[in-house]
């Protein structure tokens, strides 16, 4: 099924049904958004050809089931979106393997059992780890303080104990800078130079956190590296 396609983008439509395995046997996909539809069962548990995806953008369907472990096979990808679904289970281990990933959004699932250690200490890329408005239990674990380059951290909404880690001021890059408006990130420019002979296309990054009983929206800008900056509405 078209080897040779890059972008599969299908989001904000009202398609249905499962997620074609057929995807799966598309070797040269860089970007796959299937966001803002109505896809439902479980997501294909076959995902170790697609070695050049960089981008994963599953969010708000009608998903369920557990997250697949081929998923960690996908060893370039860089933002991976599961929110807004109805998975279910623990984080699959062999999500350490994505040592590129700098956005994981998993939330507002029904995802359950711990925050996973080898998050802080495998995923050293990280820019975003949203896990709002899930059933995690347990504490938080003190191995996320490892994620040195984490500029936006949501555990909110979920049924966690305990305290906050003390080395929780490790989160320097949390410190705002002033970023234009005009720099688009990273995605675009990088993957996809020069395809239909136009210099880049733009995937902009959104992610949406919980403060108290609202949510609030930020998209990423700057050229080499993930900074986001709060929407206004």
């Amino acid at each position: 099924m078209m080897p040779g396609l890059t972008l599969f983008h299908l989001s904000n439509n009202s398609l249905n049904g499962n997620i074609p395995v057929s995807l799966c046997k598309m070797g040269g996909l860089r970007f796959l958004d299937l966001s803002e539809n109505q896809f439902s069962g479980g997501i294909p548990n076959c995902w170790s050809k697609l070695q050049h995806l960089r981008v994963m953008d599953l969010s708000s369907n009608i998903l369920d089931d557990h997250i697949p472990s081929s998923l960690g096979s996908l060893q370039q990808l860089r933002s991976l979106h599961l929110q807004n679904n109805s998975l279910q289970g623990k984080v699959p281990a062999s999500l350490e393997k994505l040592k590129h990933l700098h956005i994981l959004d998993l939330s507002e699932n029904v995802l359950n059992g711990t925050i996973p250690p080898w998050i802080g200490e495998g995923l050293s890329s990280l820019s975003v780890l949203d896990v709002h408005s899930n059933r995690f239990q347990g504490e938080i674990p003190q191995e996320l303080c490892h994620l040195t380059s984490l500029r936006i951290l949501s555990l909110a909404r979920n049924e966690m104990t305990g305290t906050i880690p003390s080395c929780f001021h490790n989160f320097t890059a949390m410190i705002a800078k002033e970023v234009s408006m005009k720099e688009q990130w990273p995605y675009g420019p990088t993957i996809f130079d020069d395809i239909y002979g136009f210099q880049s296309v733009v995937y902009v990054e959104n992610v949406q956190v919980c403060w108290r009983d609202s949510k609030s929206a930020y998209e990423s800008v700057g050229a080499t590296k993930p900074e986001f900056i709060r929407k206004q509405f």
